[in-house]
């Protein structure tokens, strides 16, 4: 499970594994091993962020895939402890998480078994980057193998139903 992004640094940097325990124990309930990932920059991760984006950003690629590498490096570690069937792993994001499980999803994995992305993508309140988040999502769906579910309420003020689409 990972988190989204705000756009305060004093939010980012307050962040916490625990702010997930709810869907943790909800996924450990059901007898998966439920895990959190801080990506670097959030938190009291290791670290700053790893590609920041601005208002010139013309790419979200370097961005998602520094997001997809913690992921990857999280699964890697997980997968080799005795309590994990290092075969069956899915990950899940909300917001700016749900587009680096995308972008995780994207590297086709032979352990992921699937992506749940919710109200997943990249927003910039200060400039429009609609389109660079299209073309982030495009390229990513033109390679994966990995089974995506996205989830996103009509009503979605960052992620509307119009841009979902053009996702």
């Amino acid at each position: 499970i990972t988190h989204g992004k705000s756009s305060h640094l004093s939010d980012m940097l307050g962040s916490k594994a625990v702010d997930y325990a709810g869907p943790a124990r909800d996924l450990a309930r059901r007898g998966w091993l439920a895990v959190v990932v801080m990506r670097r920059g959030f938190g009291q991760s290791d670290g700053p962020m790893a590609a920041s984006v601005s208002c010139a950003t013309t790419s979200f690629a370097d961005r998602f895939a520094a997001d997809a590498d913690d992921l990857q490096g999280a699964l890697a570690a997980v997968s080799k402890r005795p309590d994990v069937d290092p075969d069956r792993a899915i990950a899940v994001g909300v917001s700016a998480g749900g587009g680096a499980v995308v972008a995780l999803g994207a590297r086709n994995p032979p352990n992921l078994r699937g992506v749940i992305s919710i109200s997943g993508g990249l927003r910039m309140p200060d400039c429009p980057k609609e389109d660079v988040l299209v073309n982030a999502y495009k390229d990513f769906g033109s390679v994966s193998r990995v089974p995506n579910l996205w989830i996103y309420a009509k009503n979605d003020s960052f992620f509307g139903p119009d841009l979902v689409g053009r996702m």
